[in-house]
């Protein structure tokens, strides 16, 4: 008896091994302090996926001019946003995301940086599109976070350290994923319609990872690229006119808004809506609707949403924002837009 018991531990211990192994991933990261001895992105990238117990490998910047590493890497992380990237090295890039690999693609604040074109040009590779809008200096804050980032697997509400940032939007290929004020500075990109199944990354400021200020949100983005663990439900708003002004009696406007889910199943959410005053708090819900549904690879007709301003509120900038997911902590995906209040 004890021999058969030796034996099957010896077993379960051989098979626990064996799945460790196959879980353990190889993170080519490619480095940043050629450029500035100061931009560490590389090492710290290496200790989080090191951290995580997969093995990270920082490579100089030409390991890019040919696609020799592609096999047996898990993830390729681009950790300087703003090192040049030649053309050859723009399409191993690509060369490596559509055979399947998932990328973390740093990008900054200049839209025209050479890591910001081939994040354009990844996202048309999914069949998609996306265009840089603008840039915005200083420290962006609060800057949201939503989508499997913000929750696998740790929780995590917002960045600190988000210094200077381009804002973009993109397709239905796209999913936002850091947010602040009525602009995004943060997203995945992965094939909604043709079959594949990758993912792709980027965030528009390199600041918060040089500086360490969150491993747990690199963590996130690790364990998500690696699981191509997109969030699928995304929620958009515009305003059907001119920009919002309200009077100082008060008064109502109206903006638009849809969900989208991009999965093959259905997805059961809540939708409800918070307004950030000119302090920078949030009050509400002033609306939630729980239990909504959303059938497979659907948009959901657009709504109409009327809102009310006391005349009593103060003078200055709002935001209000319509979240998706479970209420009040799951925030799946959401979108913003921006009233001036006289």
């Amino acid at each position: 008896m004890n021999a058969i018991f030796r034996r099957f531990t010896l077993t379960v211990l051989l098979v626990l091994v064996s799945v460790a192994g196959i879980q353990a991933a190889n993170v080519v990261i490619i480095e940043s302090q050629s450029w500035n001895a100061t931009h560490v992105m590389d090492n710290n990238w290496a200790a989080v996926v090191t951290s995580m117990g997969h093995a990270a490998s920082i490579q100089p910047q030409t390991t890019l001019d040919t696609p020799a590493f592609i096999a047996g890497t898990d993830l390729l992380i681009i950790s300087s946003g703003e090192i040049p990237l030649s053309v050859t090295r723009q399409n191993i890039i690509r060369q490596a995301y559509s055979m399947g690999m998932p990328v973390y693609l740093q990008t900054e604040a200049n839209p025209l940086f050479d890591t910001n074109q081939t994040w354009v040009s990844l996202v048309n590779d999914d069949g998609g599109n996306f265009a840089w809008n603008g840039s915005v200096s200083g420290t962006l804050t609060p800057m949201r976070v939503t989508g499997t980032v913000s929750n696998t697997p740790n929780p995590v509400n917002q960045v600190i350290g988000f210094q200077d940032g381009a804002y973009g939007t993109g397709s239905q290929e796209v999913e936002t994923l850091f947010h602040y004020g009525d602009q995004e500075y943060g997203w995945y990109s992965h094939p909604v319609f043709t079959g594949a199944i990758n993912l792709s990354a980027t965030t528009s400021d390199q600041e918060w990872i040089r500086t360490l200020t969150d491993p747990t949100l690199m963590e996130n983005f690790v364990d998500n690229l690696l699981n191509r663990n997109a969030s699928e439900l995304q929620v958009r708003l515009w305003i059907p006119g001119p920009p919002i002004i309200v009077p100082a009696a008060g008064g109502t406007y109206t903006f638009n808004g849809h969900a989208y889910n991009n999965s093959a199943n259905p997805f059961i959410f809540d939708v409800w809506s918070m307004i950030q005053l000119p302090n920078g708090n949030l009050i509400g819900p002033q609306w939630n609707l729980t239990g909504v549904t959303l059938p497979a690879f659907t948009t959901s007709p657009t709504q109409s949403i009327n809102q009310n301003i006391p005349g009593f509120a103060p003078a200055g900038t709002y935001f209000q924002l319509v979240t998706v997911g479970g209420y009040p902590g799951l925030r799946t995906n959401l979108d913003t837009i921006r009233f001036v209040k006289l």
